[in-house]
């Protein structure tokens, strides 16, 4: 108002400059939060029975936090996150060193794969320390660093309840297997929804990983903690 007194803007750029002011006042510190604290509801199985969650992914306090009725219960630090294997539906589960494995189930096909893709950056970031950008707005799946292999695969996911081979662009990197279905890659910038995963990620540096060639010279199977591809 200072300004418009002493003639240097006129009454509605001053207005204008406050609204702007405000809205960025209201929105920069809400959009801060988001890109370092998530919270999904979920299913946990514990006790042999389904029991009603937040999972909270803190990239702040770098912890995974299980909370019931507003109380954590658990806090478990990121460098203890050693895999994130896919389920039947909207089911997953994360596995740490030195503590029992987390069994959920999303609310939504779109949570699930957004939780996979927080606890993939999280892995990534304890292969590759130092590397993530913790803090980064983008929501991106990280990509390693350096490419080992890069090729196309005929996938069958044994146990997941599909018998039928798919084409995937594969790309070896140390520490990961990344796949990406050639048919989404064609499609990356039509109408996809944001329910379908854009890549596997396939974690080799757990401790429980394995390949075998059972089937001939042109066929293996890699063994994943819980998972069979």
């Amino acid at each position: 108002m200072n300004r418009v007194k002493h003639g240097e803007i006129s009454i509605d750029d001053a207005l204008n400059q406050a609204r702007k002011e405000r809205e960025q006042l209201l929105h920069e510190q809400p959009q801060k939060n988001t890109t370092q604290q998530y919270n999904f509801s979920v299913h946990k199985h514990s006790h042999y029975r389904w029991q009603k969650r937040v999972l909270q992914i803190d990239f702040k306090t770098k912890m995974l936090c299980s909370i019931e009725k507003g109380i954590i219960n658990r806090q478990l630090p990121f460098s203890i996150v050693k895999s994130c294997d896919d389920g039947v539906g909207s089911r997953f589960s994360i596995s740490f060193k030195g503590h029992h494995d987390y069994e959920l189930e999303a609310t939504s096909l779109e949570d699930k794969h957004k939780m996979m893709q927080l606890v993939n950056q999280i892995i990534h970031g304890n292969i590759y320390s130092g590397s993530e950008d913790e803090n980064s707005e983008s929501h991106q799946e990280p990509q390693a660093s350096q490419s080992l292999k890069e090729g196309v695969l005929l996938l069958h996911r044994g146990g997941l309840a599909s018998f039928k081979w798919m084409k995937y662009e594969a790309q070896l990197h140390p520490g990961e297997l990344t796949l990406v279905p050639l048919r989404q890659r064609s499609n990356i910038d039509g109408d996809m929804t944001s329910s379908v995963p854009l890549s596997t990620v396939i974690h080799l540096s757990d401790g429980d990983t394995s390949v075998q060639k059972p089937y001939g010279f042109d066929t293996f199977v890699l063994f994943t903690h819980r998972n069979e591809y």
